[in-house]
């Protein structure tokens, strides 16, 4: 009885938690976590939605949360209460690229580390290194969530720096592996 009504909680929203209305109907509540200031991280089939207005698409107002796409998240890390997520900027539609990591302190963790971590790791269906003429290059092929098929792009690694030359050995590369 307590797993069903475990089940039951998760796919409802967290209390007070607006951006519910905004989901799609083919997205739905996975798992919720409150934090210590009484915010709620919320993951969903297609989102991570946190606390945070610092978004592209949050309003003016700063209250909103923002969603993150699982396919735009580098990594997720759960460690001493914190929750870590390094999201990416997609450049071009070739270069992936990391921002700073956010932090989150949760008070009610439940499912949420376990299921952020799950979702991440299942977006990336294929990655490869390749020494491309100026420096190594990771092609990374992601799953994105409700849709079908791979994107596929790039990020520098080692310390290569983009130039001309690694542009266009990519984009050759990137055009083969998409195709």
């Amino acid at each position: 009885m307590a797993s069903l009504l475990a089940r039951l909680h998760l796919r409802q929203a967290p209390p007070g938690w607006e951006p519910a209305t905004r989901l799609g109907r083919d997205e739905r509540i996975v798992a919720w976590a409150t934090s210590v200031d009484d915010t709620s991280v919320v993951a969903t089939t297609k989102h991570l939605w946190w606390p945070d207005a610092g978004g592209a698409d949050a309003p003016d107002d700063g209250a909103a949360p923002r969603s993150i796409s699982w396919h735009l998240i580098a990594k997720a890390v759960w460690q001493d209460s914190w929750l870590s997520v390094t999201e990416l900027d997609v450049i071009d539609d070739i270069w992936l690229l990391d921002r700073q990591a956010i932090r989150l302190r949760l008070s009610e963790p439940g499912n949420l580390p376990s299921e952020v971590r799950t979702r991440v790791e299942r977006s990336v269906v294929r990655s490869e290194t390749a020494t491309v003429p100026g420096g190594t290059v990771r092609f990374v092929a992601r799953k994105v969530a409700g849709e079908d098929g791979l994107r596929w792009w790039a990020r520098l690694e080692g310390g290569a720096v983009r130039t001309p030359e690694i542009e266009s050995a990519v984009r050759a590369r990137l055009d083969r592996l998409r195709g």
